[in-house]
């Protein structure tokens, strides 16, 4: 599962480890209090934003499926046929 943080318009996918509820909480309280940043763990990077009231974030997670890909030779459907 990825989880993406947008703020202000600008995209950032959350490292695994960074638990979501304690950003949420982070982002909460520099909203409440005077502007402050609020630094995050990205993927491959270190991200620090200046969060105030105007501030738009909006946070995402994508659920998805790995699939492995077929690595096998094709097959052909006259394989078998005797020519």
């Amino acid at each position: 599962m990825w989880t993406q943080i947008e703020i202000d318009n600008r995209h950032y996918f959350l490292h695994a480890d960074q638990d979501v509820d304690i950003v949420k909480s982070m982002i909460e309280a520099a909203v409440v209090a005077a502007p402050a940043f609020v630094t995050l763990t990205g993927v491959e990077q270190t991200i620090s934003v200046l969060v105030q009231p105007t501030t738009r974030v909006v946070i995402a997670h994508d659920h998805y499926t790995h699939v492995e890909p077929d690595v096998s030779p094709p097959v052909s459907p006259y394989e078998d046929w005797e020519f």
